[in-house]
């Protein structure tokens, strides 16, 4: 009987407990919301790295010098030839000969010019006579052959107007003054070179934040081989063949920049011209931007209910590193755009995790803003963000 009674006693006691176990069960499944168990649910996770903070900004101001072309030129050039000419002085008969010819060259270029006659016939009475822009620069008899004239530089426009005549034929009046001209040519002789100069101002303030400067241009023509050569300063930038759409970069060391007036200067070698368009100096400095970075997370009545049960949110995070100049600032914006303080992180080291709380004062239902700010001129890498409800 002793051994019946235990063997009951046992099954009681195991009954008894499954009844436990099931009632706890049954408790736990049937409790509202919003228990203490569960504070973890609905996280925003951002595992990767992202930076916050002061950062640097390239400013650039564009230098107009615009359009223009430089030469270095050599030689000389036939402005204007004619032909065929006959002049004539008598005592009932007057026959001049004019012509005019127009020097598309740099003036400053112009060294002098040259008139070159070719004299087939005359008839031995009267002096041959020539003008330009009503100036005498030849007055003698004159034999059939050639004659060439020099020009001086004070003598030439850039429109010019050529005279030829011939005098009275004096003491034998009855007859006629008479030149055959075979041909008659008008030049200049060019020797210089054409640059173009341009003064550009830079204050005290570029100079100390300037991080580059850049000259470019289009080349809209070229003539003959020679390189096109850039200073700055008198310091050498760029001598070459540029490419059609050019740009070249300089330091503020290798031309020597300074406050106030600085001077760059385009040249070409011997026997070249370029035509250049949209020419500029853009100038870099560095300014330093503040940079904010929001992420966003979402709040339930069921995430209000739990913050408004004396729960609090948390906001955790690695400071990976920082260059230690100022401090981060962390706030939330809620649904209703309004901005909430949560802290500003003075003291940290780097690889430190993170952990800011909020309450339901923070945060209202619908999307939230966590926003990363810094202060003075702090910067920071941080990870793995997660936004605990």
């Amino acid at each position: 009987m002793r051994k019946g009674q235990a063997k009951i006693d046992e099954f009681i006691w195991v009954v008894t407990i499954g009844m436990v176990v099931i009632a706890v069960l049954l408790f736990t499944l049937g409790s509202k919301p919003g228990s203490e168990g569960n504070t973890t649910e609905n996280i925003t996770e951002i595992m990767g790295e992202f930076r916050v903070g002061a950062v640097n900004k390239d400013i650039p101001r564009n230098i107009r010098i615009g359009d223009f072309s430089v030469s270095f030129t050599l030689g000389s050039n036939t402005i204007k030839e004619d032909s065929d000419i006959e002049i004539r002085k008598g005592l009932f008969e007057t026959k001049d000969f004019k012509m005019s010819g127009r020097i598309d060259d740099d003036l400053d270029l112009v060294t002098g010019g040259f008139l070159v006659i070719e004299i087939l016939d005359y008839s031995d009475a009267g002096n041959l006579i020539v003008k330009i822009n009503d100036r005498e620069v030849y007055n003698q008899i004159t034999n059939p052959g050639e004659i060439n004239i020099p020009l001086e530089k004070s003598d030439l426009k850039s429109y010019n107007v050529i005279e030829l005549s011939a005098s009275s034929p004096g003491w034998k009046f009855w007859s006629t003054s008479i030149y055959k001209i075979d041909k008659i040519k008008f030049g200049v002789n060019l020797y210089g070179r054409s640059e173009k100069t341009t003064q550009f101002q830079l204050d005290e303030y570029e100079l100390r934040t300037f991080s580059g400067g850049d000259v470019v241009f289009d080349v809209v023509n070229k003539e003959g081989e020679g390189d096109l050569i850039i200073k700055i300063n008198d310091k050498l930038v760029f001598k070459g063949n540029p490419s059609r759409n050019f740009k070249k970069s300089f330091d503020i060391f290798d031309v020597g920049l300074s406050n106030g007036a600085n001077e760059i200067t385009f040249s070409t070698e011997t026997g070249t011209v370029y035509e250049l368009d949209d020419t500029e100096i853009v100038i870099f400095h560095q300014e330093t931007a503040r940079k904010k970075r929001s992420f966003t997370f979402s709040i339930t009545e069921s995430d209000l209910n739990r913050l408004k049960g004396n729960k609090k949110g948390v906001m955790e995070f690695f400071i990976v590193d920082s260059n230690f100049l100022g401090s981060l600032k962390l706030s939330i914006t809620d649904a209703n755009g309004n901005e909430h303080p949560v802290g500003i992180l003075s003291s940290f080291r780097e690889n430190e995790l993170i952990k800011m709380s909020y309450d339901d004062s923070d945060v209202t239902v619908g999307t939230n803003i966590i926003n990363f700010e810094t202060l003075d001129d702090g910067s920071f890498t941080l990870s793995n963000l997660e936004v605990k409800k």
